[in-house]
């Protein structure tokens, strides 16, 4: 038994500045680290925005010499805590920030099409372009 025997419901969500400060303080208000991350972590790392150049990870619209900001939180799911819980959560911190992108493998409640539109941005159109030409016959979700 270890700890990647649990559930793992992370989410690893990238911040503006801006939206970073506007957010994540309410969002910490009532945190309490037992209840809402399990045996998991929290992080929160500066990144200048131009580091991450792969067409389609997505992250906030910044100029590339900007700082964006990634927020971790690596939640394991010990027995009796509220599973569903933490994942409504993470639903919660993604519709509270309208900026943000995500690290692709997250556990977010009801993610769904708009969801990945609103993740890709003003890339949505390219992604979808590219989805045709390399997975002609949806193999890859």
């Amino acid at each position: 038994f270890g700890i990647w025997d649990l559930p793992n419901l992370w989410l690893n969500i990238f911040y503006t500045e801006e939206e970073a400060r506007a957010t994540i303080p309410a969002l910490f208000a009532n945190y309490n680290a037992f209840l809402d991350l399990g045996l998991g972590h929290m992080g929160f790392y500066g990144y200048p925005k131009g580091v991450f150049d792969s067409p389609f990870f997505s992250t906030p619209d910044v100029d590339d010499d900007e700082l964006i900001f990634l927020l971790t939180l690596g939640k394991v799911q010990l027995p009796g805590l509220d599973g569903p819980g933490m994942i409504q959560d993470n639903r919660d911190v993604w519709d509270a920030a309208p900026n943000a992108t995500v690290y692709p493998t997250n556990i977010v409640k009801d993610w769904g099409p708009t969801d990945w539109q609103k993740h890709f941005g003003n890339k949505w159109s390219d992604f979808v372009g590219a989805k045709d030409d390399f997975d002609p016959e949806g193999q890859f979700a």
